[in-house]
């Protein structure tokens, strides 16, 4: 498993991309208004510059039927983590994350 160290991004600026369409799909599968969460696994490859590292958004795996929990909060099922592990194969220098939206509705 790669981790990263705070040390290793002294000087450095972070930053996001993503292109405007996996902004759309994030936003429409997010936005439960204000009294249900939400989340997604999804895809990103790094981009490092002399001052800046960038995660790129890539690819947003959403849950299937039964594959998260919704109950105010939100929890998801160990298949629905299984299946974004398979389908991130390490050799393609891709990593995941968990985009959650909060329970003001705001992402």
């Amino acid at each position: 498993m790669h981790g990263y160290n705070a040390d290793q991004f002294n000087g450095v600026t972070l930053s996001v991309a993503l292109p405007g369409k996996i902004d759309a799909v994030l936003s429409e599968h997010l936005d439960k208004g204000h009294h249900q969460e939400d989340l997604t696994f999804a895809y990103w490859k790094p981009s490092r510059g002399a001052t800046r590292y960038t995660a790129i958004i890539c690819t947003v795996t959403l849950p299937g039927d039964g594959e998260r929990h919704l109950h105010g909060n939100v929890s998801f099922t160990a298949d629905y983590l299984s299946r974004v592990l398979r389908e991130c194969p390490p050799a393609t220098g891709s990593r995941f994350f968990t985009r959650t939206s909060d329970l003001g509705g705001r992402t």
